[in-house]
Parts: C-alpha cells; structure tokens; sequence
C-alpha cells in the first residue's frame, strides 16, 4: 500500500510527464505509440495511478527525459578527481602466504656439492 508521500510523489511526476508531453505537442495517443506502451498506461501515469518501472522509463525515454532522472539520481561510484584526491589506493588483492614446506630450504655453503 503506497504511503500519502508516495502518492503525492506519484501526482506530481504524472503533472511533469503530462506539461512535458504537451510542451512536444503530443498526444497521449502519439506518447503511448512511440513509448511503446499502452494509452491506458500514459493516462495512468499522467493522473498519478503509477506503473510498471519499466514503462514508466520508457514515456521518460520517448520524452527524451531519461538524463533527468539519472541527475536525480547520482551514480554511488567516486568520480575519477574524487579518486585522485583519497590519497593511496587500497589494496585489491592479496598475495598469500607461502607455507614453510614451499619455501626453498635455507642455502648453506657447500650444500651445492652434496
């Protein structure tokens, strides 16, 4: 069950897909054909009924809008200066330890004639 900020949420993304769709001057026909997605779906999103994700990213996609919702949600990966500004790096991988059976036996002169 969606919380009253969800659904206010919801209403409000509807309100910026429908002002979106009409400042391109289409209709919700011609959204829905070209978004590949129903016209009950574009009504349904436009009143704040909600969808699926999917198709809610493709409206944004035909709406050439997809770049907005990626600002609006920041990748969590450091950008390269931030990487270049944390000092050294962190080790990635270990060697691992030798056992003492591996290691080659201590070399003692002499030892090469035996």
């Amino acid at each position: 069950m969606l919380m009253a900020k969800e659904v206010r949420l919801l209403s409000e993304l509807g309100r910026r897909i429908a002002r979106a769709r009409l400042r391109q001057n289409q209709t919700q026909a011609e959204l829905a054909e070209s978004a590949g997605v129903s016209l009950s779906t574009v009504r349904r999103l436009e009143s704040g009924g909600g969808s699926q994700l999917s198709a809610f990213l493709s409206v944004l996609r035909s709406l050439d809008l997809l770049d907005e919702l990626e600002a609006a949600i920041p990748s969590s990966l450091p950008s390269p200066i931030e990487l270049a500004d944390s000092g050294p790096q962190l080790r990635q991988r270990a060697r691992g330890k030798k056992s003492t059976s591996e290691q080659d036996p201590a070399f003692h002169w002499g030892d090469e004639d035996a």
